[in-house]
């Protein structure tokens, strides 16, 4: 008797656990097309807008980077304080149409050798630095973003600098 109970109830659980199934109903006029989400739906374009004219400046950009704190100096014959792009940066600011464009550029560093681009360090006995300056031409941009695909109006995010070098020139720093 207690077996067919036990069999009964666990018939009635096995039976009740079986759920029927589930139609979703299909709204008219609708097609797959329109139900799909875009690939692009959270993507945004952008749109720069050219700032007024480009301008041109040249940078003194001081010491370049990774020289001895005491300079460099040859005895014997000259050598050559080397410049290599890179290190740290220092950032600056141009007005272009009145609007304040950031940037920086990269002071660079220095080793020294006998070949590359530097300047040639005189055997005097005296302690020199490199030093760097740099001519470059900034444009100034207003960037705009909307949803990619859509005809939403543009939203002003902020400004962006698009920097050209256009020469770079070295010059002996007398340390000592």
């Amino acid at each position: 008797m207690k077996k067919n109970i036990a069999k009964l109830l666990l018939c009635t659980v096995c039976v009740l656990s079986i759920s029927a199934p589930a139609y979703a109903k299909e709204i008219p006029n609708q097609t797959a097309e329109e139900t799909q989400i875009s690939t692009r739906a959270h993507e945004m374009e952008t749109k720069y807008e050219k700032i007024g004219k480009p301008v041109r400046k040249t940078y003194d950009l001081g010491a370049a980077g990774g020289q001895l704190p005491e300079g460099t100096r040859f005895v014997g014959g000259t050598g050559k304080l080397i410049w290599e792009d890179g290190g740290e940066s220092t950032s600056f600011s141009v007005s272009i149409g009145g609007v304040p464009i950031g940037f920086a550029l990269s002071i660079g560093t220095a080793t020294s050798g006998v070949g590359g681009k530097g300047i040639d360090v005189p055997a005097d006995g005296h302690y020199y630095k490199l030093g760097v300056e740099r001519t470059v031409e900034v444009t100034g941009y207003k960037v705009y973003e909307r949803l990619a695909g859509s005809s939403l109006p543009w939203k002003y995010v902020g400004k962006r600098s698009y920097v050209r070098e256009i020469d770079e020139t070295f010059y002996l720093l007398f340390v000592k």
